[in-house]
């Protein structure tokens, strides 16, 4: 024996000497050593065989004999030359391993020369090919990976990663270093979905914070419209028999009617705006607003309308339902501007499953009743889609539209619920789908009689609002209507006074609102004091009057800002007729 294989094993020459080779290995190495070496012997001529040794501290080690059997007398004799063959057998075993993970791995798998070029790609690479076209399917590797394999090889990094948008896939791809034979591998993980999902999310945080901004604005511009409402009501009264001055409040109250539908489209859009829902078909809805839409729709623009029919009943509210039905077949109208073109329309019973609900957030898999309005118009690019929900983000030219109509659409969508989708593309139209959870129960008919206005006959009224002006306001139209009022613009002055003339009101309307206490909280303390007196609070926007706290703080009546006198009379009428109809009875 060589110092070569002496250094190679660990053992000292003493320690060899004497030792059969293939005993120095485990259990069945020797056995597999052994029965190599007497075939040698048997067949009497050289040859090359692979052996596993282990040294002397514990290693295993691959060695490659070129061995020669010769004889010497009576005396068989094998010469062999030893190569430590450890590393090339490892790499062979990688080579096998990455192939076999390539081969089957569901996901594109490619080997990229030095200079770029394709060395191998796996079943799921041509798989991915074949569904690109052909102009696409050269673009599947990012534009820059020639850069990125230089990179990889120059630093030797483990992983690094780049996304592509081809066609209406996202991939990502990460590339790793093979320095054995300077090549890259690469592997691609279609994340298209998980995009998508993330993109909804930032959308939905985007459009949610803006809900809240537009909702806090809404609440203060309903002060000060409440304001120009009643004091407008007030003066008119007063101005009675001056046609010129009426004729002028007459104008102030139709600037004031479009300010509160504005206010309320903002509130539908931040999703807070008061609302009774009930069972009711939607069916009927969307009929009623394409008999209003076609003479409004020019003839060349033609509807195609399908309502299916037996559809289950939608929890929902007519009013805000009709004005979702209204807004998307206008807005399909204008994305035509008067060319010829087709507006379709589609009502139908959908099961929305767990896939599509992924699709869809904010919704769960279920029933579902599915309204569908699209147009063969001149479709969104993709930083439109973006906004196209937004307040006061619009398309259309200057004064021809606010910006709120899909706004309040999301709004109301959402506070029923459910959920849009939206798919669009430039020149090839645009696609509302509306998804809203069935009911389950028979749709509810309501009757609407007209009513006269209820006057009071001197019953004695608390009016507490923290600007100065509406506790005035209320204190006036009040009396005009027939009841003893006071009012008080500090919450606690109106919370001693009522400590201190414990039977003085029969009833106490308070702003949910202000300073020190909110409405609920100090209708709480109200009934501490009195536990029979009504309390009646009037807001117009408030994250807080959930029906358990409005219940909990044995609120009579909710009044929603701006209210006009004759809905403050009907709030308050409906009070007191309780009360008159409790005291008959007993």
């Amino acid at each position: 024996m060589n110092q070569f294989l002496i250094e190679l094993l660990g053992y000292s020459h003493r320690e060899l000497v004497g030792t059969p080779i293939w005993e120095l290995g485990s259990f069945k190495d020797i056995v597999a050593n052994k029965a190599k070496f007497e075939l040698m012997q048997l067949e009497g001529y050289s040859r090359y065989e692979n052996l596993s040794l282990k040294t002397k501290d514990g290693h295993k080690i691959a060695v490659e004999f070129a061995s020669n059997v010769y004889q010497a007398g009576n005396v068989k004799m094998i010469q062999c030359n030893v190569r430590d063959i450890t590393g090339r057998k490892n790499s062979e075993i990688e080579i096998r391993r990455q192939a076999a993970f390539a081969q089957f791995n569901p996901n594109p798998v490619l080997e990229l020369s030095a200079t770029g070029e394709i060395n191998y790609c796996n079943a799921a690479t041509d798989e991915m090919v074949r569904r690109l076209n052909r102009e696409q399917a050269g673009q599947i590797l990012p534009p820059n990976t020639s850069a990125t394999i230089h990179e990889c090889l120059a630093t030797a990094k483990s992983l690094l990663r780049q996304e592509i948008q081809v066609s209406d896939q996202t991939i990502s791809w990460s590339f790793f270093p093979v320095l054995t034979n300077l090549s890259v591998h690469c592997y691609a993980v279609d994340i298209t979905e998980s995009r998508q999902m993330e993109e909804k999310f930032r959308r939905a945080q985007r459009l949610e914070a803006i809900g809240t901004l537009a909702g806090g604005i809404a609440h203060d511009f309903n002060n000060i419209l409440c304001g120009i409402v009643g004091f407008n009501a007030l003066a008119r009264q007063a101005a009675i028999g001056n046609k010129e001055v009426t004729d002028y409040l007459d104008e102030i109250s139709r600037a004031s009617c479009r300010a509160a539908e504005l206010v309320q489209q903002i509130l539908a859009f931040s999703r807070t705006s008061s609302q009774e829902l009930a069972p009711m078909q939607l069916s009927y809805v969307v009929a009623e607003a394409i008999k209003l839409l076609r003479a409004a729709i020019p003839s060349s623009i033609k509807f195609e309308v399908f309502l299916a029919h037996d559809l289950a009943a939608v929890q929902g509210n007519a009013t805000q339902l009709h004005q979702v039905v209204m807004n998307l077949i206008t807005n399909a109208g204008y994305a035509m501007r008067g060319y010829p073109g087709q507006v379709s329309i589609r009502l139908e019973a959908c099961k929305v499953d767990e896939a599509l609900a992924r699709k869809l957030p904010g919704i769960t898999p279920g029933p579902y009743v599915k309204l569908t309005v699209g147009d063969t118009g001149c479709g969104m690019d993709a930083a439109t889609q973006e906004r196209i929900f937004e307040p006061f983000f619009t398309t259309k030219e200057l004064g021809e539209g606010t910006g709120l109509g899909l706004s309040v659409v999301h709004g109301i969508v959402c506070s029923h619920h459910g959920a849009i989708r939206l798919t669009s593309e430039i020149a090839h139209g645009t696609t509302f789908e509306i998804y809203l959870p069935t009911a389950g129960t028979a749709p509810v008919e309501r009757e609407n009689k007209a009513q006269e206005i209820p006057r009071g006959h001197g019953e004695r009224i608390l009016f507490v609002d923290d600007e100065e002006s509406l506790a005035r306001l209320g204190e006036r139209t009040l009396c005009q209507l027939g009841y003893i009022a006071k009012s008080e613009n500090r919450v606690m002055e109106a919370l001693a006074r009522l400590e201190r003339e414990p039977h003085a009101f029969q009833l106490v309307i308070t702003d949910q609102t202000m300073p020190g206490l909110s409405g609920l909280e100090f209708a709480t303390r109200v009934h501490e004091l009195q536990a029979d007196l009504p309390v009646v609070l009037t807001s117009g926007y408030s994250m807080a009057l959930t029906p358990e706290r409005i219940a909990a703080a044995g609120v009579s009546e909710i009044l929603a800002k701006p209210y006009t006198a004759e809905k403050l009379a009907e709030v308050v009428g409906r009070i007191f007729q309780s009360d008159r109809k409790e005291l008959i009875a007993s």
